[in-house]
């Protein structure tokens, strides 16, 4: 019976364990889920102010100006007469891009042959050399004859662009460039709210540049550096997680990074949630557990406790008394303790041992036969 109990409370203390690891773990997990959920939820957000920039704000600064039927007549006209003339106009045209720039609050304005060359720009930061032609963005605007919107990487400097044909009589003139350089405020705003560190990253030329990072400047290196040696992990699903290698060294951030490709074109938003913040949720929902689970330990070493001392430890004891009795040792005698029940059964066993001991024949007396009692 003794060896059953232990078993039994073994058993038990083994299953609370087993829970507690199996919960544990899981609690864990469903913490690594809720930075997960929230880089997410960030990156969502991130993507849509992107598309609310891009709709509002570059489409309608696109549209004043390509609407303008005058100016559009005017750069065909430009492009179209004799050398000289053309020369003239062009000097006019740059001086109307420096007038529209300051007007529209642009930081670059430009006007591209269908072919991609630069005729006049406004603004610093654009190179004469740079091969319109071959940006997607640009043959997405002559293919389509529309406003093409969306972030571009330009001199290591991110900008939100839009590419605008010029169309009079049903032909495509030029096309004009509008950009604005990227403000990384609305997205360190945004990302405040997933208490991650973050990089909105685009895919420039010489491989992904952040537009905006709240990572020190070694750890933004470092991150470069790595997504140049592996430009497949931008290319990963949303919400796809990879592993960081040894050569992304992001100090004392975790080794788990959440890649989310956004609507626009070579732009992906990536969270790296601190290894502290991840430590910190996950004992918010374990030490409640935790101390569930000690509560429960406690009970139930408690609830043993009281089974062994008020019923299994008596009645062993009982059971060791009638042992001695049924071998004619009547001078063990049970001393009462434990549930009443067992108490009632070991007094009446005493006093049984009692009755017995008194008739019982002095040693060397010859033994008693049924028929000497007649």
């Amino acid at each position: 019976m003794q060896r059953t109990f232990f078993a039994v409370a073994g058993a038990l203390l083994l299953a609370v364990v087993a829970i507690v690891v199996v919960t544990g773990y899981c609690q864990v997990r469903g913490a690594e889920r809720s930075v997960d959920d929230s880089a997410l939820d960030a990156a969502q957000a991130v993507q849509g102010e992107l598309l609310r920039l891009r709709s509002e704000g570059l489409q309608q600064v696109s549209k004043a100006i390509a609407d303008n039927a005058g100016f559009v007549a005017y750069v065909n006209r430009a492009l179209g007469g004799t050398e000289g003339a053309a020369v003239a106009d062009l000097h006019s045209i740059q001086d109307q891009l420096d007038q529209r720039r300051d007007l529209l609050g642009l930081d670059i304005i430009a006007i591209l042959l269908p072919s991609g060359r630069l005729i006049a720009s406004a603004g610093k930061g654009m190179p004469e050399t740079y091969e319109f032609g071959r940006d997607n963005r640009f043959i997405e605007a002559m293919r389509t004859a529309a406003v093409t919107p969306g972030m571009w990487s330009l001199n290591g400097q991110a900008w939100q662009v839009a590419f605008t044909p010029m169309i009079q009589g049903g032909n495509e003139v030029a096309v004009l460039l509008t950009g604005r350089r990227h403000d990384a405020r609305v997205a360190r705003e945004i990302a405040g709210t997933s208490r991650a560190d973050y990089a909105l990253l685009l895919a420039a030329d010489a491989g992904p540049m952040p537009a905006a990072t709240s990572l020190d400047p070694e750890a933004a290196e470092n991150l470069v550096k790595a997504l140049r040696a592996h430009p497949e992990w931008m290319t990963e699903a949303t919400h796809a997680a990879v592993g960081a290698p040894p050569a992304l060294d992001l100090g004392a951030f975790a080794p788990r990074v959440r890649f989310h490709v956004l609507a626009d074109a070579g732009v992906s938003w990536l969270t790296i949630a601190p290894a502290a913040h991840v430590r910190a949720l996950a004992r918010a929902v374990t030490l409640p557990l935790m101390f569930a689970v000690s509560g429960v330990l406690l009970a139930l070493g408690a609830a043993l406790w009281w089974i062994w001392s008020y019923w299994v430890g008596p009645l062993l004891a009982l059971a060791r008394v009638a042992d001695h009795s049924a071998v004619g040792d009547y001078s063990v005698a049970f001393a009462p303790r434990g549930a009443e029940a067992v108490q009632h059964i070991g007094n009446a066993l005493n006093r049984a041992q009692a009755q017995l001991g008194r008739h019982r024949p002095a040693p060397g007396a010859p033994r008693r036969r049924t028929t000497d009692l007649k």
